[in-house]
């Protein structure tokens, strides 16, 4: 959805369209080469961010994307009785994982785009950069 909004938000007539006939929706790798092609400091930034991922899921985009399609056995919507929707612990564990990956990527991407704006990050956002990268590779990142 964030990726969604970055193309969308800047171009209400391809929103007003893809809306009313569900045709003219952007692919990631479309909205990356906007964002790219529009916010000059995009792949430096994100590729530092990268290079200090904590996450294990290094684009969880694609993964999410896989499941969401249900592109294979494995990620194909089954109907089951329903006790067996509740997940072990183990399973459970993963998908807090993957939220992580997920939030991390999300934040990597808006960092990458608005790092010039760094002054006005939420502290917790900064705290968790802090443990990631150097103070050379932050004035990098935001300058």
């Amino acid at each position: 959805m964030m990726l969604g909004w970055l193309y969308f938000k800047d171009h209400r007539v391809e929103w007003n369209h893809l809306r009313d006939t569900g045709r003219g929706f952007q692919t990631k790798a479309q909205v990356l080469t906007y964002v790219g092609n529009h916010w000059p400091k995009f792949q430096a930034r994100f590729k530092l961010l990268e290079q200090r991922k904590t996450r294990e899921e290094h684009d969880p985009y694609r993964l999410l994307s896989v499941h969401i399609h249900g592109q294979t056995d494995f990620t194909a919507p089954k109907v089951s009785p329903l006790v067996e929707l509740v997940a072990d612990a183990s399973l459970c564990a993963e998908c807090v994982a993957l939220q992580g990956d997920v939030a991390e990527y999300v934040s990597d991407v808006l960092l990458a785009i608005y790092g010039d704006k760094w002054v006005s990050l939420p502290a917790p956002v900064m705290a968790g950069l802090d443990e990631r990268i150097s103070a050379k590779q932050r004035k990098r990142l935001f300058g």
